[in-house]
């Protein structure tokens, strides 16, 4: 009995030893299975962290390569290089442009700068005398009575003249014994034009004229009419160039023009209206286009 009972008890031990080693196997096995699960998940996940970093290389890659960035990176870092001595000489040099560019606008577009080279207009603009006129003032508007007129000469519009226009479209003009007369369009009824702003008493071809002005013209005379080639030289031009024979033997540009009615200025010849006179600087003045108002 006591045999049986100790090799009872040692079986028994053997038994526990066994269980116990099962188990630690077992855990072992459970841990192992852990960590091939979790090395799996790793390996699982790695290659999409390697395709986001592969985007971003790309990205990287594009970034770096592209030349129009690298020569916006370039011009700034030159910017910042920049000896400041150049940079304000290449400021003044970009302020000179600017003004040189809007002063062509300027002087081609909106205003007329002119030089009045003859004693034509005198005691109103005098022989030197530099204006400025507005290319603008008749756009939306007609030339009135009085008004001092820059134009193409009408008889060689390579060249600029300034007068008065005196005559109105459809107006009859009549000259005589030193008056102007002005005849209303269809009306035998005339009234004197009265000009204060005569250099000097109106001597020399102040008779005998005759201006009957078609539509769309003016007539157009010099305020120092002793010494003004206007209307009435341009008009004996052409009937000099009809005749062939000069009558005043006067020294007049010369023109192949026979066609009477070229004497006047057609309103699209009108190259603008003059405001002011401003050089020599002791002339300065505004022109009076209305010398026949009250």
């Amino acid at each position: 009995m006591l045999d049986e009972k100790e090799k009872l008890e040692e079986n028994t031990e053997n038994t526990g030893v066994s269980e116990g080693v099962s188990s630690e196997s077992a855990s072992n096995e459970d841990a192992s299975n852990e960590n091939v699960s979790s090395e799996n998940v790793l390996n699982e996940t790695e290659p999409v962290f390697e395709y986001i970093s592969e985007e971003t290389q790309k990205s990287e890659d594009t970034y770096q390569i592209s030349p129009e960035l690298e020569k916006a990176q370039d011009s700034k870092k030159n910017k910042k290089k920049m000896n400041p001595v150049v940079a304000e000489v290449l400021s003044w040099v970009k302020m000179i442009a600017i003004a040189f560019i809007l002063a062509v606008v300027i002087d081609n577009f909106i205003i007329i700068n002119a030089t009045v080279p003859t004693s034509s207009m005198e005691n109103t603009i005098m022989t030197g005398s530099r204006m400025i006129g507005f290319r603008f003032s008749y756009i939306f508007s007609k030339p009135e009575r009085g008004d001092i007129i820059i134009f193409k000469y009408p008889l060689d519009e390579s060249q600029t003249y300034v007068k008065r226009v005196i005559g109105l479209p459809g107006e009859t003009v009549v000259i005589e014994d030193g008056e102007v007369r002005i005849y209303e369009a269809g009306s035998d009824e005339y009234f004197v034009l009265e000009e204060d702003y005569l250099k000097e008493e109106w001597t020399i071809r102040n008779d005998g004229y005759e201006f009957n002005i078609p539509e769309g013209c003016y007539l157009v005379l010099g305020d120092n009419r002793n010494a003004s080639a206007d209307a009435r030289v341009w008009l004996q031009t052409i009937q000099d160039n009809i005749s062939g024979i000069n009558v005043y033997n006067e020294d007049i540009p010369e023109t192949t023009v026979t066609d009477l009615d070229a004497i006047y200025v057609a309103k699209d010849k009108i190259l603008g209206k003059a405001i002011f006179t401003y050089w020599p600087l002791d002339s300065i003045s505004l022109l009076n286009n209305d010398p026949y108002e009250d």
